[in-house]
């Protein structure tokens, strides 16, 4: 279920004592959108904002209509602080992120149809040239978040484990 430590958090406690029912599976279903919308290795969390709400509402709540509460709201800025304390690197990851959201807009919606002076069609080239760079970029935002959140990869001392400590399944080297 949830784990007694999260449970200590006052945000996720409010969720979870809202729930009167024995099973508690609204309970389990707000606290999921918490971590969908959240959390970096969430699935959904390549959508933009808007998108992933509409998601997670439909693939999690299973309601499309349904009405976000303020506990919801606490617990998403509550998991979102303890996220970005835990990684410093986060924060950066959730910009450039929300980056490459507008980037895919932009490609979603140019239209070099009827574009005579070929300005678009410039942008739009210059940024595809780009595109890779920013995506290697990207990934090692990643990688570094996920080390920087994986408390497997802490030491005793608090300090994290450096990439050539891993064992090589974890630094992305096949045997």
């Amino acid at each position: 279920m949830i784990s007694p430590p999260a449970l200590a958090i006052q945000e996720f406690n409010t969720i979870w004592v809202a729930d009167t029912t024995t099973r508690k599976d609204n309970a389990i279903k707000e606290l999921s959108f918490v971590y969908f919308m959240c959390d970096p290795n969430s699935p959904y969390i390549a959508y933009s904002d808007a998108k992933r709400i509409e998601k997670i509402k439909s693939d999690i709540i299973r309601d499309p209509e349904y009405k976000l509460s303020e506990r919801i709201a606490r617990a998403m800025a509550k998991y979102e602080e303890l996220l970005i304390t835990s990684s410093p690197t986060l924060s950066m990851l959730k910009s450039a992120q929300r980056a490459i959201t507008k980037i895919q807009d932009f490609f979603d919606t140019v239209e070099v149809a009827n574009d005579k002076t070929g300005t678009k069609m410039a942008t739009l080239i210059k940024t595809l040239a780009s595109l890779d760079g920013v995506v290697r970029g990207l990934a090692s935002l990643e990688q570094k978040v996920s080390l920087e959140t994986d408390t497997s990869a802490r030491s005793r001392g608090g300090g994290f484990i450096g990439s050539r400590e891993l064992p090589p399944s974890k630094r992305g080297i096949a045997k």
